[in-house]
């Protein structure tokens, strides 16, 4: 295991490693003049109630909302005559990128984006770690893009999510793929007959979203939603065995709440995953969140994409991405 990036971010710093562990450390560096007569810099190491950020560590920038998979879940609403989100519209925001930054790159259909390959040369040229979201639905037809994608190095994560689980000629090419992938599915959706599918593979559950036409799925299968997603907390103790690593967006902490479940610890969901509610700055004013979502097509910006749309705020493609976080955090 090597580092792939280790940077200063406000009050600590962040170290990056080739299986994914992320180190974070407060405290700041010193300098000094060794035995030798040479200046070294010494970390000196701090306890402070947060971290604190100048700039975010992780943003997600969904490209486009074209998309002809059609999912009825689609919290986005993406269709086959969505908008294409216009990358030129943010140079200073790619200027303000740094080596190790993570940036997740979603839509829409984000390989039906005509400047893909261009935008991710840019991203590997600044030493930006990214990961992509794509939909099953669309592998068939970009087999060799996305071999390319990860044997370019244009890409370290591969999102895929689930929409066909006895589709044998996808998921053997996925096999081939290795820990590169990781299997997204959605709380209220995935059922039994999905299972198969997980065994073995790195899985994200992610909470069903009432936005987008998943607010009209919700409002007609309310029942048999809300069903499903209390089979699959009943399901996750022999979930969490069958899988090889099992994470959850914020959104699927708060619905399947594993902590709770898994016999971690005994608290409420609604008390330690409120979306709504958390904070976004310590009392002295200072930004305690490490996160970005940036919607290019409709130009607004807010700390996720699960935040309420008034939270959303308007961009004009001029402003870094320490004003975005700014911008998103008041």
């Amino acid at each position: 295991m090597s580092v792939i990036s280790s940077y200063i971010n406000g009050n600590h710093r962040t170290t990056i490693y080739t299986d994914g562990t992320r180190v974070k450390e407060t405290g700041y560096y010193i300098q000094e003049t060794d035995a030798e007569g040479k200046k070294i810099q010494r970390w000196v190491e701090t306890d402070t109630d947060n971290f604190i950020y100048e700039r975010p560590e992780n943003i997600t920038i969904k490209i486009t909302d074209l998309c002809n998979a059609g999912c009825l879940f689609c919290s986005e609403g993406s269709h086959k005559d969505g908008k294409i989100g216009d990358l030129n519209n943010f140079t200073e925001m790619l200027n303000s990128f740094y080596p190790g930054l993570e940036v997740n790159i979603t839509g829409g259909n984000p390989l039906s984006h005509p400047n893909l390959m261009a935008f991710l040369e840019d991203l590997k040229q600044r030493g930006v770690i990214v990961n992509l979201n794509i939909n099953q639905a669309h592998i068939k037809d970009n087999k060799e893009l996305i071999k390319k994608l990860i044997a370019d190095k244009l890409i370290y994560g591969l999102g895929i999510t689930l929409s066909d689980a006895h589709n044998k000629d996808d998921f053997k090419f996925i096999d081939k793929l290795g820990d590169t992938v990781i299997i997204h599915v959605v709380a209220g959706i995935l059922n039994r007959h999905d299972l198969p599918a997980l065994q073995g593979r790195r899985v994200l559950i992610q909470g069903f979203k009432t936005t987008g036409r998943g607010e009209g799925l919700f409002q007609k299968y309310k029942k048999e939603i809300e069903k499903n997603i209390s089979w699959l907390q009943k399901k996750l103790p022999a979930l969490h065995s069958m899988c090889k690593i099992i994470s959850f967006d914020i959104l699927g902490l708060k619905q399947i709440n594993p902590a709770r479940v898994l016999h971690l610890f005994d608290i409420p969901s609604s008390s330690v995953y409120d979306i709504e509610g958390f904070k976004k700055r310590d009392t002295l004013g200072n930004i305690i969140v490490p996160d970005l979502y940036i919607d290019v097509p409709n130009m607004t910006v807010s700390v996720s994409v699960d935040m309420p749309k008034e939270n959303f705020h308007t961009i004009n493609g001029n402003e870094t991405i320490s004003e975005l976080l700014n911008i998103s955090t008041l």
